[in-house]
């Protein structure tokens, strides 16, 4: 089961930004990984989920229309059942930044909810989409755009169970991406 949420966010972060450790974090930065799959690949909040990973580098490729403005993940428990939350979040914007629209972020969120609906029927997933201005100063801007947030959360019983569903949940995000950015040219 799918739930979904969508909000906008009051205050977005600064792109590049630097890292930030604290009790909640342990962000390294903004990594500029756009055409570059070689510099994702170093990421280190990737190192503990292979699915991560994936939708990271294939948001990396040479000629992708959206790239990561930062990524993490997390666990916790909690009161309710199932007592374990195995979490994160994604944020992206568009490549071409300075011309995208948030109708546009709404139409890549509205699309993506519909493609993993089907997938998430054996999982206790949660998705909390935020639309965020970002002060971007890349390429020679330093001016406010819009972006995505994409802030995932799968439920089980045990760690290893809630960390399983983390990744199909992660999966199906890297699916329905895929299948947003072909589904003009004949893909799924």
């Amino acid at each position: 089961m799918l739930t979904v949420n969508f909000t906008s966010a009051a205050k977005g972060i600064t792109v590049p930004y630097a890292a930030l450790h604290d009790k909640i974090r342990r962000n390294h930065g903004f990594v500029d990984s756009r055409g570059r799959p070689d510099l994702a690949d170093q990421i280190p909040e990737l190192r503990r989920s292979d699915a991560l990973k994936a939708l990271v580098l294939t948001l990396s490729a040479p000629g992708s229309v959206y790239f990561s403005l930062g990524c993490d993940l997390g666990s916790h428990k909690d009161n309710e059942y199932p007592p374990v939350v195995a979490g994160g979040y994604i944020q992206i914007a568009a490549t071409q930044f300075h011309t995208a629209t948030k109708d546009e972020y709404v139409g890549f969120a509205k699309f993506l909810c519909t493609h993993m609906e089907s997938k998430s029927n054996n999982f206790l997933w949660k998705l909390n989409l935020e639309y965020a201005s970002v002060q971007f100063k890349l390429d020679g801007f330093d001016e406010i755009f819009p972006s995505v947030q994409m802030w995932f959360f799968a439920r089980a019983k045990t760690e290893r169970l809630a960390e399983t569903s983390r990744e199909a949940l992660i999966a199906a995000i890297h699916d329905a991406f895929t299948a947003y950015v072909n589904r003009d040219s004949g893909g799924n």
